[in-house]
């Protein structure tokens, strides 16, 4: 009764495994439903009656379609996989399984044929056929332990991933959101950096010809009438003294006003070898600043590539640093050269100043800062979409870079 007791609880942990069969193959479904049907019909023999007569007959189609069941299962490729020339725990189970069934089998056979009672055989073979189908189902039930365990390590992992991309998709949507605002800012910024550099450059236009219109011709006019009075012969020495002051005076003022003129709109920058009007310019600076100021321009191609727009924007920068540094550097020394670097033109301008701090460079580069020569400078680099660098130090002086 022990032993029945043991098969009994066996037989629950089988009924328990077969009501989760949706993790198990439908071979394996097939196989633990016939040994479901033909233990059933083995645990209603009384094996202990005391007139032992042969096994009903019912139980010998049920061990026969066990055995069917065994062997077809065995030959399965789904199952029966060989690695490094080593079968399956579970392959092995079904090997001795089929063996003990088949001895079952035999037995049973020779009892029902001789009328000999080898029960104790029988039992004891469908004992053993029952430790093998039970160590099966453990294994099987281990192995989708092990599968479910997978299968769930890998959901996590999926939803981890589905998780990480919508993340990722949205910041990658907030990202090109801001990338468009802040192009959008960018070309509205540019719009009004061009606008204001156009409204800039025809302003200095007008004052020029304003100024050469007016004032320069009213200069003029005002030396004819000191000439004439130059020429009487009712003047003092000493108001011909006086005379030859002011023509002098205006003869400064009208060369003040011409390089004013000439710094406000450079004579045909459309059409003039832009390497000789850098030079001009710094001829001029040297002449009007009393610094020298020394030039030097390598022979390029690359100048007739300039366009005027492009040649007014350089010319202005170029112009804005050699100011910057007369006004401000305390230089004894100016220098401006141009040379060509893997097919770029480098426009370097330096002087031997005192130079400026960083905290001076970015407060004049910021977008606050009401330093309107430096900040043009920037502006009119970024319309180029030329680089600018500006470096300074109380040693060296500062270098101005446009690529």
């Amino acid at each position: 009764m022990h032993k029945r007791t043991n098969l009994k609880g066996l037989l629950f942990l089988f009924i328990f495994f077969s009501q989760n069969l949706f993790a198990i193959e439908n071979s394996v479904k097939n196989l633990l439903t016939t040994w479901n049907d033909f233990w059933s019909a083995y645990s209603e023999i009384d094996f202990n009656a005391a007139n032992k007569t042969p096994a009903p007959p019912a139980i010998t189609p049920l061990l026969n379609n066990l055995i069917f069941q065994l062997e077809d299962f065995s030959k399965s490729d789904a199952y029966i996989t060989e690695t490094n020339g080593k079968k399956s725990e579970s392959a092995l189970y079904i090997d001795k399984a089929i063996e003990h069934a088949l001895n079952a089998q035999t037995i049973l056979l020779q009892t029902n044929q001789d009328n000999q009672n080898n029960f104790s055989d029988f039992q004891k073979e469908v004992s053993l056929l029952t430790i093998q189908m039970n160590q099966f189902m453990k294994s099987e039930i281990d192995s989708d332990r092990n599968f479910m365990i997978l299968f769930v390590e890998l959901l996590c992992l999926i939803s981890f991933l589905s998780i990480a991309v919508v993340l990722g998709a949205a910041k990658y949507i907030k990202n090109n959101q801001k990338i468009a605002f802040l192009n959008e800012k960018n070309k509205a910024e540019e719009l009004v950096t061009k606008t204001i550099t156009r409204v800039q450059e025809s302003e200095r236009s007008r004052i020029s010809h304003d100024l050469h219109d007016t004032v320069l011709q009213d200069m003029r006019t005002a030396l004819l009438f000191v000439h004439k009075l130059e020429e009487s012969e009712k003047l003092a020495p000493e108001e011909k003294d006086i005379l030859n002051k002011v023509n002098n005076l205006e003869k400064q003022n009208m060369k003040n006003i011409r390089n004013i003129i000439r710094n406000l709109t450079p004579p045909e920058i459309e059409t003039a070898d832009f390497a000789l009007l850098l030079n001009e310019y710094a001829l001029n600076t040297e002449e009007n600043s009393g610094l020298p100021c020394k030039f030097y321009a390598a022979e390029s191609e690359l100048y007739k590539k300039l366009s005027p727009i492009q040649k007014l924007h350089i010319f202005r920068i170029v112009q804005e640093s050699l100011t910057n540094a007369i006004k401000h550097s305390g230089a004894s020394e100016l220098s401006l050269i141009v040379r060509e670097e893997n097919g770029s033109l480098i426009f370097l301008i330096s002087d031997d100043g005192r130079g400026f701090s960083e905290n001076d460079k970015k407060d004049n580069f910021s977008e606050e800062s009401t330093h309107l020569g430096l900040k043009g400078m920037k502006s009119r680099a970024e319309i180029l979409g030329a680089e600018l660098i500006v470096n300074s130090n109380s040693e060296s002086g500062t270098q101005v870079r446009l690529t």
